[in-house]
């Protein structure tokens, strides 16, 4: 009896300690339609981008203003279908709302280590999800349709 509990108390510690060292954890399933409108693209030509973090330019080829806050997304592709990751430590972004304006581009670093961990070998795309708006009288932009820009990478080493 002995030997068996000490088999199955084993195999436990040998499953909990697999999980050990995993950089980012699969979520769920997600779906988005990317737009044609509002882009993403990496600012180094080659698509430079680490296990930590990268460069992006974001640009709104709209006649309207692009809003967006600090949040984005990593999703990454497991058995041709995207997944989000799960974030660590409930991390949380600023409600602060951004407007890009129409043919504006605007650079920014993204680090994700903080966020989601570092990143293994694999296919992931960033999301930033935000909306078009108009102007109208009282200075608040008016919500017009949702929008995600995408921007695809690859992590080879």
């Amino acid at each position: 009896m002995k030997r068996k509990i000490a088999i199955i108390l084993a195999a436990a510690i040998l499953l909990c300690l697999s999980g050990c060292g995993r950089t980012v954890e699969f979520g769920i399933k997600t779906v988005i339609v990317p737009s044609e409108t509002v882009t993403m693209a990496f600012k180094d030509k080659a698509n430079k981008v680490t296990n930590e973090d990268c460069t992006i330019i974001l640009t709104n080829d709209t006649e309207y203003i692009f809003c967006y806050e600090a949040k984005y997304w990593v999703k990454g592709k497991k058995d041709e279908e995207w997944y989000e990751f799960k974030t660590k430590n409930d991390a949380a972004w600023t409600a602060n709302l951004f407007e890009l304006r129409a043919g504006e581009s605007k650079e920014t670093q993204i680090n994700w280590e903080s966020i989601y961990g570092r990143l293994p070998k694999g296919e992931y795309r960033i999301v930033r999800p935000g909306y078009l708006a108009t102007e109208n009288p009282t200075g608040l932009p008016t919500r017009v349709s949702d929008e995600y820009a995408v921007a695809e990478f690859e992590i080879t080493k």
